[in-house]
């Protein structure tokens, strides 16, 4: 999930007329995408591996680099990696969650400069990264129901107080001060979706909607609005992208993004949508409304 302030206005008059008069368009080739995160000019997917084994060690996991339409500028732009999921870009560096570490690359020589090792946590799915400031990520341990504020001057972690089941999306909203989180769920329950709230130096966590979804990625389009995406329950099948109403914390699908393929965490830059479909190996590139 990209945050606002990387959603620059002039990307977005630059990138219509490259889109032209095509609403989506479908990009197949990748093994197990998991996480998107668009830049001006690139886009960059995080690529599980060949088995969709999110905690496995073997080294197969990678990153790939697209341009705004959707064509593969590089299939294996970055390597070395195990499962790679969600990404953040600070200062010309990648920042990577990889099972239970992360990763981060210098963009322009690819080498490695930064690694936090968070096995101490005992997490094999660190999942989703956003940006808080220059200096603080927040990762989401999907295994371990926590998230985590990440101090990367010092390489220090903190867990924040609370969450929701089996923590997944997140999305930072850096104008009032606070982070969003969906829920994969856990032990066989849906999950919630809330939000840590900012309050006297603190970050206090409440619930806007409990046991409701498998939920994967979340983005807040604005102060009343954001989207979600759902691998669908038993009595909601099929994956889905949602419109969630957070003034009545109700959700609503989103135009016919209804039957998609394990939608993961996506990426909305200026009018674009960038959406992994983990188990159909493809990402949606889709102009939206």
């Amino acid at each position: 999930m990209v945050n606002p302030f990387f959603q620059f206005l002039l990307f977005t008059s630059a990138l219509l007329p490259l889109i032209g008069r095509a609403q989506s368009t479908l990009v197949p080739g990748f093994d197990h995408p998991e996480s998107v995160w668009p830049t001006p000019g690139v886009v960059y997917v995080s690529n599980i591996g060949k088995e969709l084994k999110p905690s496995d060690k073997d080294g197969d996991g990678y990153i790939s680099r697209l341009d705004p339409r959707g064509r593969v500028l590089e299939q294996r732009f970055l390597t070395g990696l195990n499962a790679p999921k969600g990404m953040a870009v600070v200062r010309g560096v990648l920042y990577v969650a990889d099972i239970d570490r992360i990763v981060g690359f210098n963009l322009r020589t690819k080498s490695v400069v930064f690694e936090l090792d968070f096995t101490s946590e005992k997490t094999q799915l660190l999942n989703d990264l956003v940006i808080r400031d220059a200096q603080t990520l927040f990762v989401s341990a999907t295994d371990r129901g926590k998230v985590y504020q990440v101090n990367l001057s010092a390489k220090t972690y903190t867990a924040l107080p609370g969450t929701t089941n089996g923590p997944n999306g997140l999305f930072f909203d850096a104008d009032r001060r606070r982070l969003f989180v969906v829920g994969y769920g856990s032990n066989g329950q849906p999950g919630d979706i809330g939000v840590f709230e900012e309050q006297n130096g603190q970050m206090i966590y409440r619930t806007l909607l409990p046991r409701a979804g498998v939920f994967d990625g979340v983005t807040l389009l604005n102060g009343k609005v954001a989207l979600v995406t759902d691998w669908g329950t038993t009595s909601r099948p099929g994956g889905k992208l949602w419109r969630l109403d957070l003034t009545s914390n109700t959700l609503k699908p989103y135009a016919a993004l209804t039957n998609l393929s394990g939608p993961a965490d996506f990426g909305v830059f200026g009018q674009m949508l960038y959406l992994p479909q983990l188990t159909a190996g493809t990402v949606l590139v889709q102009r939206m409304d």
